[in-house]
């Protein structure tokens, strides 16, 4: 990891983040929230 924070790469950990969690709750059912840990 570079000590340099990338707006672009902070952007798509974001996006990876995201799809990330989409499939999860894709695998489990709704019964929570992803952003409820």
């Amino acid at each position: 990891m570079t000590t340099v924070a990338d707006p672009n790469r902070l952007l798509l950990q974001e996006c990876r983040d995201l799809i990330f969690w989409q499939r999860l709750s894709d695998f489990f059912p709704k019964q929570f929230d992803s952003r409820d840990f």
